[in-house]
């Protein structure tokens, strides 16, 4: 079986964000998203395709009918928590334990809910490894298939999806502890 290249060590990431917040940005830096319910959970967000960057924010729940800016960043993976298809299993199995298991419970912090959604998982993670390690994940880092220009159909009984574009994508969260020494470069673009 082949193996994956190796991760390389920087990588550019592109940003979208309300375009009036771009000088506080380039002048105190990025603020990270501490909604519990974020796609990767706590940090800052990145892509790597600029053209994805752009197709990607204007459909962003809190950026809908806003004028967008975009900056472009050097990421330093650091420690990487890499969730590609591979060790995604290893985040499921987590969850599971989680919700079967009393001892873990305290790794929830304020996220004490009944239900565990992968944001959650992937912060409790990032604490118990901490906890066990002495350094929690710098970054995380995702790949997923999005399909874009879909339409709707009806057939008389049921909507559906048809056509579209498939398009990789890769995410990146740079963690909150991590953001101030592993964004660099910051440009607006």
């Amino acid at each position: 079986m082949a193996s994956l290249p190796a991760l390389p060590t920087t990588v550019i990431g592109y940003h979208g964000t309300e375009a009036s917040k771009i000088p506080s940005i380039t002048k105190h830096g990025f603020r990270p998203s501490e909604r519990s319910d974020s796609y990767l959970g706590y940090g800052c967000y990145f892509f790597d395709d600029l053209d994805y960057t752009m197709y990607w924010c204007p459909n962003i729940r809190h950026l809908k009918n806003k004028r967008i800016a975009y900056l472009q960043a050097l990421i330093t993976y650091g420690k990487v928590f890499d969730l590609t298809p591979e060790n995604l299993q290893y985040l499921v199995r987590w969850k599971t334990a989680l919700e079967n298991r009393t001892d873990l419970q305290g790794f929830l912090g304020e996220n004490n809910a009944k239900k565990i959604t992968p944001a959650i998982a992937i912060n409790s993670f990032c604490k118990y490894v901490e906890e066990k390690t002495g350094k929690a994940p710098d970054t995380i880092r995702t790949s997923r298939m999005t399909v874009i220009n879909r339409k709707w159909l009806w057939d008389g009984e049921r909507k559906f999806w048809t056509g579209g574009t498939g398009i990789a994508e890769t995410i990146i969260c740079v963690r909150p502890h991590a953001i101030s020494t592993h964004i660099k470069n910051v440009t607006q673009i």
